[in-house]
């Protein structure tokens, strides 16, 4: 084999076991979360049904952005990772209907789809924006497997110049916290 070949795929080995992020259970993954993402500092991590872990983000001040991460294993199996499998599409689909569904004081609809990150997308994501009471609002709600777990995220701020909390870097950051190794 010739010093470059026998190179490249030395490098394509490498890339290929960083690429692989081992399955962790819910309440490793969110034990694994940082304390702060882009401003956005870690609060508390509470169990939720079946197994799952809940964790808090939110940023300081009178004008604050807050963010609720959900970890899972729906069924009490690994999770496919990515955001194109039916049950994160599922996930996605129910908690876009939660959150524009009309209720008193608020109204939210979805303004568009992309995906985290972008160069080797983990989550789905809908930015939202509408109204809570009389504050308008923007959002996020984001799902897709990682590390074995179905991660959903839902964030809300208020809409404002400059905003509280760069929501979209926020989704990058944790799903690529979630896969570091």
């Amino acid at each position: 084999m010739r010093p470059a070949t026998f190179a490249v795929l030395l490098a394509s080995l490498g890339l290929a076991a960083c690429a692989t992020t081992p399955a962790r259970t819910p309440a490793e993954a969110a034990a694994r979360l940082p304390t702060e993402l882009v401003g956005l500092r870690k609060g508390n991590s509470v169990p939720v049904p079946e197994g799952g872990q809940e964790v808090g983000y939110s940023t300081n001040g009178r004008f604050a952005a807050g963010a609720t991460v959900e970890l899972t294993r729906p069924g009490g199996s690994a999770f496919p990772d990515g955001p194109t499998s039916t049950q994160a599409g599922q996930a996605l689909t129910q908690a876009i209907a939660e959150q524009t569904l009309p209720a008193p004081g608020r109204s939210v609809r979805e303004t568009g789809r992309f995906t985290v990150p972008a160069s080797d997308p983990a989550l789905t994501c809908a930015a939202t924006s509408g109204r809570l009471g009389r504050q308008p609002v923007e959002g996020l709600l984001c799902s897709g497997g990682i590390a074995g777990n179905l991660v959903q995220l839902r964030a809300t701020q208020p809409s404002r110049t400059p905003p509280p909390a760069d929501l979209r870097a926020f989704a990058t950051a944790l799903a690529n916290a979630l896969r570091a190794p």
